[in-house]
């Protein structure tokens, strides 16, 4: 399908996620009305292209074909971005020796999928000569994913314009996104960076995206529940309420939903505690339990106890506000679960998006 894709506004969302099978199962089961409201940044961990056990050898274009197959089962024709930056050769290659995008983009077209695929200032030739042959073939949109402190270099503009003119398309055509990367208390409005961005040309899109969940949960005690600011989105509405009349163009919120924005993959094996992470209106909620396989604990029966005091505490939206809502009720009150910890973050991941996009429409 690929072509070009329509105009969106600051009412809009841009999730940052990393389609393990918690995530994109909480994407699927979102309703019209939020998915119209928002366009997925997917960024392809290395683990999803290494050698599986039954497997003797790899094969790229195999594992890209399962990947479309999900995307489409998943999100479907509605536009989604998608970053291979974090792969590198060889698991950037096809079997035939080429760039993995162009093997996306064949499958993306095949199942009508309307991908957009992102690029940014320091990837390899392989890559941008990639790109560059995909949009020979046809107009189609691209994103240029950069970072506040490439704006801070004075040749931004030239850099930019010097990529764009390379892979032959206009500004009208490319989607920008800035990203302020984690976002801790201590908050410097990027007004000036988004200022520069936005006078360069007349992008499709201008996007802010910064996360600020924690690595992880270990600094927070067990058996208790805990506020953790959400400096992300308190940052962006900043940004508008103190700022808005000095910028020459709001951008779009992103952030990286209910994970740190920084990659890295868990511990193999790791003892994770039961916990649930929850959306409230300027910080999260995190019920945190024990290790689910301590010794003599209760496992995953702590799940019951977690979403009984969840369902009690006035942040809760109650069981008709999203499917992760409506299953934190069916185990409260027992007639599901408990669930397990991946189970938990496609909850999480699934109420947050939901909440994201109607605390949006009505700040703006």
């Amino acid at each position: 399908m690929g072509g070009l894709v329509g105009i969106f506004d600051h009412t809009h969302y841009i999730p940052t996620i990393r389609w393990k099978r918690g995530e994109r199962l909480a994407i699927k089961a979102l309703p019209a009305e939020i998915r119209s409201s928002m366009t997925p940044l997917i960024e392809i961990p290395p683990g999803r292209f290494k050698l599986r056990k039954t497997e003797k050898m790899l094969v790229i274009e195999n594992r890209v074909t399962e990947f479309a197959k999900e995307i489409m089962e998943c999100w479907g024709n509605d536009p989604f971005f998608i970053d291979f930056g974090f792969l590198s050769s060889p698991l950037n290659r096809t079997s035939d020796g080429r760039h993995i995008i162009l093997r996306m983009v064949e499958e993306s077209d095949l199942n009508n999928l309307r991908i957009i695929p992102v690029t940014g200032l320091y990837r390899d030739k392989h890559h941008y000569q990639a790109l560059k042959a995909l949009l020979q073939k046809g107009a189609r949109d691209v994103c240029v994913r950069i970072s506040c402190s490439d704006v801070d270099n004075g040749s931004i503009g030239e850099m930019l314009s010097t990529l764009l003119i390379g892979l032959g398309i206009p500004f009208s055509d490319t989607h920008l996104i800035i990203e302020k990367g984690y976002q801790g208390n201590n908050f410097d409005a990027p007004v000036a960076q988004i200022n520069i961005m936005s006078a360069l040309g007349p992008w499709k899109t201008l996007s802010l995206t910064c996360g600020s969940f924690p690595v992880d949960l270990t600094h927070l005690r067990k058996n208790e529940l805990h506020q953790v600011p959400r400096c992300d989105w308190n940052a962006w509405k900043s940004i508008i309420v103190e700022h808005g009349v000095e910028l020459n163009r709001i951008p779009t919120f992103g952030d990286c939903t209910i994970r740190h924005p920084i990659f890295s993959e868990p511990p193999e094996f790791a003892n994770t505690s039961a916990s649930i992470r929850y959306t409230a209106d300027d910080y999260w909620l995190v019920l945190r339990g024990e290790a689910l396989r301590k010794k003599g604990g209760q496992g995953h029966n702590q799940y019951y106890g977690l979403a009984g005091v969840l369902v009690s505490l006035q942040e809760y939206s109650g069981p008709a506000f999203s499917a992760g809502d409506h299953y934190i009720n069916e185990v409260a009150i027992g007639n599901d679960g408990p669930g397990s910890a991946e189970t938990w973050l496609r909850v999480g991941f699934n109420h947050h998006i939901s909440f994201v996009v109607r605390e949006i429409s009505k700040f703006v």
